[in-house]
């Protein structure tokens, strides 16, 4: 940047020379030339007057000085972010320093495991603007305390393979690893082999600990975008501003994890090979999933959005803020075998069933949630297959919540919320809705009725509690037999 000052103009305002002014009152003031800090206009401890009232110019020095501080500054800022902090800290370039090519062609795998492991206690991989091409049945090892990040336009492809399992990142007994910004692809459409299912872009594994994943967009995976599993549990697990978008199997798996926060991230359009859910929270044999929490996230055009299934072994301690799962072709929300699960603000539009909840589930509790626009049933709790020593499916609540013109596939057909057991090979049991609204407000209504309860002696305890409020219905506003509902207190919202 460059800067004109017209100085010719400046001395032609005959002030040069002047060392003292007199003042009225007789006091006498220098004016100020001190100039460090550049800002000419403003007073000094000793002065009486302002530079600018004697020539306009300063401000104008000032204004053209403050452009290049802020140029000179932005540059500083740009450097500071590549170099070390301090002489302690390591910083390497993959491709300076160790000949990445970045060019779509070459195989970068070995290159980029040798910047890692150059810094074995720790520091920063950068990995700039390019596409690295990257042999994902390998796949790149992080060590403890590593933050890999990727430039803006930065890209690591997968080199399509035959293999069923690969994995571009492969974090595995380490802590404190960040991976952070650019884009991973995979190769569902150029994979070598039709079988397998295991190709993930990032895989949090057996005894990871503090690991952060932010800023990164996963795509096109033979499998998973990420997947969170192994021998052992990973624990305090961190996922900030990631898009899963087409991967093959699920936008992100949790099989064996405790302590894991996923927060503003989308997961969409996942289709291959099932499950093909957004979000697949699901242990395998002898695993555990819990403490989960999932903040402003959304599961949109997959096959289901988001699934709870402690088929295996049972999942607990899950939270779900402020989330939406909309336009999946079955489910938005799957949960089954499952415990000590909360929705709160979250939204299901648009899905086949909004909300599912198959079999033994126990403490339930859903606040402020939508179930709008389903082409089946908003809520449906219709059990099958629960199992005989697992108490079956109890203590749900509704709080707050909205039916709303469901039923869209087939008019007169389809329910705001059943609650319904096809087996009846266990109970469900305190079933409670308060301060929930089962409508319907299409110009031709298709919600047939806002509640739907079946009479069956193993439905016991459905709670009409206060202030639930139903209208515009095609049958009505419900169907809840005396002899399986409690009805404290019923009605409509003034």
């Amino acid at each position: 940047m460059t800067t004109d000052i017209n100085f010719s103009e400046l001395e032609s305002q005959n002030f040069k020379g002047i060392s003292k002014i007199t003042v009225p009152g007789g006091k006498t003031g220098m004016a100020s030339n001190k100039t460090p800090n550049l800002h000419l206009d403003i007073w000094a401890p000793d002065d009486y007057f302002k530079r600018a009232e004697l020539n306009p110019n300063f401000s104008k020095i000032d204004d053209k000085i403050g452009d290049l501080r802020k140029d000179v500054s932005s540059h500083a800022s740009q450097l500071a972010e590549k170099a070390p902090k301090k002489k302690t800290d390591a910083w390497v370039d993959v491709k300076e320093d160790f000949g990445a090519k970045g060019n779509g062609v070459a195989d970068d795998t070995t290159a980029i495991q040798a910047a890692i492991n150059s810094i074995p206690n720790g520091g920063k991989i950068y990995i700039p603007n390019g596409t690295y091409m990257i042999n994902a049945v390998t796949g790149i090892k992080p060590k403890s305390k590593q933050t890999i990040t990727l430039s803006q336009n930065a890209k690591l492809k997968v080199i399509p393979n035959n293999s069923g399992s690969y994995r571009i990142f492969d974090i595995v007994y380490v802590s404190d690893v960040t991976i952070e910004g650019g884009y991973l692809e995979g190769d569902k459409d150029t994979h070598l082999e039709a079988t397998g299912e295991s190709g993930h872009g990032i895989v949090i594994g057996s005894q990871a600990s503090n690991t952060v994943l932010r800023d990164i967009q996963i795509s096109q995976m033979w499998g998973d975008g990420i997947y969170m599993g192994g021998a052992y549990a990973s624990t305090n697990s961190k996922i900030y501003n990631v898009v899963c978008d087409q991967n093959r199997r699920q936008g992100l798996s949790i099989t064996y994890a405790d302590g894991v926060v996923v927060r503003d991230s989308s997961f969409i359009n996942t289709s291959g090979t099932l499950p093909e859910a957004g979000i697949d929270i699901e242990p395998n044999t002898n695993n555990y999933t819990k403490n989960i929490v999932l903040d402003n996230v959304k599961c949109i055009g997959n096959r289901s959005g988001l699934q709870i299934l402690g088929i295996s072994e049972k999942t607990s301690k899950i939270n779900v803020i402020n989330s939406e799962f909309n336009n999946n072709r079955d489910y938005g929300v799957s949960i089954t075998h499952a415990t000590d699960v909360t929705l709160r603000g979250c939204t299901m539009s648009g899905n086949r069933n909004g909300l599912m909840m198959a079999r033994d589930n126990n403490n339930i509790s859903l606040y402020t949630c939508n179930f709008l626009n389903s082409y089946s049933h908003g809520a449906n709790l219709t059990t099958t297959r629960q199992r005989l020593n697992e108490g079956g499916t109890k203590n749900i609540l509704f709080d707050f919540c909205i039916f709303k013109n469901n039923g869209r596939e087939l008019a007169n057909r389809y329910d705001g919320c059943i609650i319904d057991n096809f087996d009846n090979r266990n109970v469900i049991d305190r079933i409670t809705f308060n301060q929930c609204q089962f409508i319907d407000t299409q110009a031709t209504p298709t919600q047939r009725y806002g509640l739907s309860v079946s009479n069956k002696a193993s439905i016991t305890n459905i709670i009409l509690g206060y202030n639930n409020y139903y209208t515009g219905n095609v049958t009505g506003g419900k169907s809840a037999s005396g002899t399986n509902t409690s009805e404290i207190i019923v009605q409509p919202v003034t």
